[in-house]
């Protein structure tokens, strides 16, 4: 309850701040319904904390979604003049943006255009309090009362995840932040629950939990919709996660024969990788299909990196099952999957060095900012 109202008290002075620069001008604008911005001769008049650009970006395609009533915005005339230029950013944060416009422009009654606008000022706030309030619940009722207390803490202040929900600043920065915290609390409830099986409710005898399979698909499938946002912020947690599971089966090697408890994890990350690779294969149709298809695009979704987490899987049930059994798997299936893992793996970087595309590698402006927060640190490189 401290860290929703600390949150809703900041987002409501950075608000009023966005609101008073933007009222900065000489003489107000003419609206006009007909105007996909709202706005007469399609003008707009939300001055973006820091100038940031992605955000003008976000808006004006989001005000074009809804003007011509299209669903994915390919393509834009604002730039790139006379021709115009091919969109590449995926969707659902336009639709995120959307929505909340659309919620605003039911309560009052302002043109879509306008509601844009306005809903770029709540658009990440919202997204930051319902992540707040879903993602201490789970916590609390995984973990316990203290945990999530402490993380609700985290949620609201620790620097600089809470920077990237600004008022304002409409960003998909925050919504992939959700997806990945989405992709890994699943996973450490799985774990949770493999390593302290439940007490059989027929025989009172301990045994594997049947949720965890569950856990770790959820977990897949909010891996899955975080690469459908940003694969840039996705695939590195992706890849935290593999580590992740590589250092948990060592740390629990000596806990139990392999016999034991080894199938029902190994069927885990067998629901981590297909439930992340399903999702990224219907991202990548519901974004493309079916005039997109044939792009080798690999800044956004693509099929390749749904087939990389299968490697993924595949290699972490081959090193699982090796570590917690004590010695290597040498048997001819172990050792196909785990080459087949590796070539699924492989094939992304080969991929990205064959069409000289930067992929999830490639630097954008947001890039080299910590934060979105106004005055927040600029780097030119990771270093």
């Amino acid at each position: 309850m401290v860290a929703f109202g600390f949150l809703v008290w900041v987002d409501y002075l950075r608000v009023q701040r966005v609101i008073y620069t933007t009222g900065l001008v000489a003489e107000p604008l003419k609206p006009d319904a007909g105007s996909a911005t709202g706005l007469a001769g399609g003008a707009r008049e939300l001055i973006v904390p820091e100038h940031n650009n992605d955000s003008y970006h976000w808006i004006v395609q989001t005000q074009q979604m809804l003007a011509q009533g299209e669903a994915r915005v390919r393509h834009v005339d604002y730039d790139n003049a006379p021709f115009g230029r091919a969109v590449e950013s995926p969707s659902p944060y336009r639709w995120w943006l959307g929505f909340v416009a659309w919620l605003d422009q039911r309560v009052s009654g302002r043109s879509p255009g306008l509601a844009v606008e306005q809903a770029a000022l709540f658009a990440d706030p919202l997204l930051h309090l319902l992540l707040l309030v879903g993602a201490t619940a789970f916590v609390a009722w995984q973990f316990g009362v203290f945990p999530a207390a402490w993380f609700s803490a985290g949620v609201a202040v620790f620097f600089p995840f809470a920077g990237g929900f600004i008022p304002g600043a409409p960003d998909d920065q925050g919504l992939s932040l959700v997806c990945a915290i989405g992709s890994v609390l699943p996973l450490l409830a799985g774990l949770r629950a493999f390593y302290a099986p439940a007490a059989s409710e027929e025989t009172g005898e301990q045994g594997p939990d049947r949720r965890v399979d569950r856990w770790f698909l959820a977990a897949g499938v909010m891996g899955g919709l975080g690469a459908w946002v940003s694969v840039a912020s996705q695939v590195p947690i992706l890849i935290g996660i593999f580590f992740g599971g590589l250092i948990a089966a060592w740390a629990a090697r000596s806990s139990a024969p392999a016999t034991a408890r080894g199938p029902s994890l190994v069927i885990g990350w067998w629901s981590w990788g297909l439930g992340g690779a399903s999702t990224i294969l219907a991202a990548y149709l519901i974004e493309y299909f079916p005039d997109h298809l044939a792009s080798w695009q690999l800044r956004a979704v693509h099929p390749l990196y749904g087939l990389g987490l299968l490697g993924l899987a595949a290699m972490l049930v081959q090193a699982e099952a090796g570590i917690r059994g004590g010695k290597l798997r040498r048997s001819v299936r172990g050792c196909v999957i785990l080459l087949l893992g590796l070539m699924a793996v492989a094939v992304l970087p080969v991929v990205m060095w064959k069409t000289k595309s930067e992929g999830f590698l490639a630097l954008g402006v947001s890039s080299l900012r910590l934060t979105k927060l106004p005055g927040g640190a600029v780097a030119s490189s990771l270093w």
